[in-house]
């Protein structure tokens, strides 16, 4: 069986990356919402 993958990530409204402040707070907390068996967050993760 294939593990089903949720990708969560903020961008800004109109797409910039720079100067963008998000809300690590809220991020986090839907995170936490998801019905997951394991959560990998952090930049380093993906590598």
């Amino acid at each position: 069986m294939r593990p089903k993958v949720t990708v969560q990530n903020s961008v800004s409204a109109d797409g910039r990356i720079d100067r963008f402040q998000g809300d690590a707070g809220l991020y986090y907390s839907l995170a936490g919402e998801l019905d997951a068996d394991a959560t990998l967050t952090g930049a380093d993760t993906i590598l």
